[in-house]
């Protein structure tokens, strides 16, 4: 599973770097990234119901909040619409 979020997720295959100083701090970058996808998702099916405080910051959680603004607030119940 950690190779599949490292290879797919990160795509680390596509990376163009020229040096190899560069590569091995962009892998460093994703294995990092790619141990925490692989904790989440491990969290995640053993305690469905647990709190993001639980493994992210209240930082790592508004940054995620912005980047998938899209998708709503799922910690949050959306606010009532005021029809008039």
């Amino acid at each position: 599973m950690f190779h599949k979020i490292l290879k797919s997720g990160c795509r680390a295959e596509d990376s163009k770097l020229r040096t190899a100083e560069r590569l091995a701090n962009l892998m460093a970058v994703f294995c990092i990234l790619s141990w925490r996808v692989l904790w989440l998702t491990m969290l995640n099916r053993t305690a469905p119901d647990a709190s993001p405080k639980m493994a992210l910051t209240d930082t790592e959680i508004a940054l995620l909040d912005e980047l998938i603004s899209d998708v709503g607030n799922r910690r949050r119940r959306p606010e009532p619409s005021h029809s008039t």
